[in-house]
């Protein structure tokens, strides 16, 4: 029999490398594999020790800048085919997913296990059902190791052992949704928080910490009632006032984030952060809106009802504007085309070695070749799309050339709303790609059509339809 789970951890090794450029969280943690003298058949048969010594080896050999000098490894599943799945916990207190192939001199994969849980259906703690001392030790708020923490908490809340004491449950949670957090693994984060926040729902941590997640991901009014119920709780506590002011900024609504700054610095004048951003809301409140900025904000020049279309939103900009806001955005495009054409190469690179390098089932070949066929098709339209933008933007540059708008007020707005479109549109796309089972192709073609549906991808795109007013 081949192992179809085996067969999508060797997909995610060519695929996870350009989904760690749009989650931007690890830090070189894509998945990586390389060929091994032994088999899973040879590992499980040394003691313990050796196995922990030659995995944590792999897991050097595998991805650039991993530390893994001592480990200790524990076989997780065992596949009907031969192939074994190991958790490797190192010193260093990052924790892997190791797969060993059913024979020698083939490949073996290894990822990280929070990229793992993130971006497949591998769990590294699946089998953790056992309380150690080290787990009670370790399943705190996260200030060291992230991994040490999820491990421990998992062990705790999969062993059933304080399936009836709430308390307990509580106390594993919280921790290791801050771990995930710190992850930039929002949503999963906010499993654990939902869970937490429904055994105790007036518990501070919980709706405190979950606001603060739900900010990050941009659900701003949930976010809000969050806080509303901690301030109950702790009316004068400065850290929720300040972020419940933070997201009255972001939404854009002056006077309250005003209010909620202002209390904050009754109650600790040397707050910095309230300082400067009540100092930003006081000049945003105060400055009158000039033309070009009710246009990138949806409004028409003059006054009027705001616009209905993210896509008139360019049109109804003024020429100057409209240029210097597609200049920014034709820029950021070749940026993005740029560095995604050699990651597409690359990921086809070790796609094609997978095919002479380990043993696939003729489906799984099979599939393994339409997905480089596809990552072909990915990178001829990404190097046109590049072309296409690079054309562009050397339209943009030359008419704000001849019009002296580098560095003018609507140069800087226009600036400020491309970056505010920009972190839009990865936002969505970071959001979906986080949701996905596996990060197969259909996955990831459903989280860019979401991207690029949102109305800030409209509006930048948009560009595109009305260049040739400025050529």
């Amino acid at each position: 029999m081949h192992c179809p789970v085996c067969f999508r951890v060797l997909l995610v090794a060519a695929h996870m490398l350009l989904l760690s450029v749009v989650a931007g969280a690890f830090n070189s943690a894509s998945a990586q594999f390389m060929i091994v003298d032994s088999s899973q058949s040879d590992l499980v048969k040394k003691p313990a020790n050796e196995q922990a010594e030659i995995l944590a080896g792999i897991v050097r050999g595998a991805g650039r800048n991993w530390s893994c000098t001592h480990a200790t490894a524990s076989l997780e599943r065992t596949y009907d085919e031969g192939s074994g799945g190991w958790l490797v916990v190192c010193d260093e207190g990052r924790d892997y997913w190791v797969l060993m192939p059913a024979k020698p001199k083939k490949a073996s994969t290894a990822l990280p296990c929070a990229l793992a849980k993130a971006t497949s259906d591998l769990d590294c703690y699946a089998t953790l059902h056992t309380v150690l001392p080290e787990h009670i030790e370790q399943c705190k708020p996260p200030e060291a190791s992230p991994d040490r923490v999820i491990r421990s908490c998992t062990a705790i809340l999969q062993s059933g052992k304080y399936d009836d004491n709430p308390a307990v449950l509580f106390s594993a949670l919280i921790p290791r949704a801050l771990a995930y957090a710190q992850y930039r693994l929002f949503d999963i984060a906010l499993l654990d928080f939902d869970r937490a926040v429904a055994l105790r729902p007036d518990d501070f941590n919980g709706l405190y910490n979950r606001a603060v997640t739900l900010e990050r991901t941009g659900k701003y009014d949930q976010a809000l009632q969050d806080l509303d119920r901690s301030i109950r709780v702790k009316p004068n506590d400065i850290n929720v006032l300040y972020e419940r002011g933070y997201i009255f900024m972001k939404k854009g609504d002056h006077d309250r984030a005003i209010a909620d700054f202002d209390e904050v610095l009754r109650l600790n004048p040397g707050f910095e952060k309230a300082v400067r951003d009540r100092a930003a809301e006081l000049k945003a409140r105060d400055t009158p809106k000039s033309p070009q900025a009710d246009a990138l904000n949806g409004h028409p020049p003059g006054g009027g009802a705001p616009v209905p279309s993210a896509l008139a939103d360019v049109n109804t900009m003024e020429p100057d504007t409209q240029a210097a806001y597609c200049m920014e955005a034709s820029f950021g495009y070749v940026q993005q085309y740029t560095k995604l054409v050699p990651l597409l190469r690359e990921a086809k690179i070790k796609a094609q070695g997978m095919l002479n390098q380990t043993t696939l089932s003729p489906a799984d070949r099979t599939a393994l070749l339409a997905h480089i066929k596809s990552l072909d098709d990915d990178t001829g339209a990404s190097e046109a799309n590049r072309s296409h933008w690079d054309t562009d933007f050397k339209v943009y540059l030359a008419y704000a050339t001849r019009r002296n708008l580098i560095g003018t007020n609507a140069s800087m707005i226009a600036s400020q709303g491309v970056r505010k479109d920009q972190e839009a549109v990865q936002d969505i796309y970071r959001s979906c790609l986080r949701a996905c089972v596996t990060p197969d192709n259909s996955c990831k073609k459903a989280c860019s059509e979401r991207a690029d549906g949102s109305d800030a991808s409209k509006r930048m795109l948009r560009c595109r339809e009305v260049v040739g007013n400025f050529k």
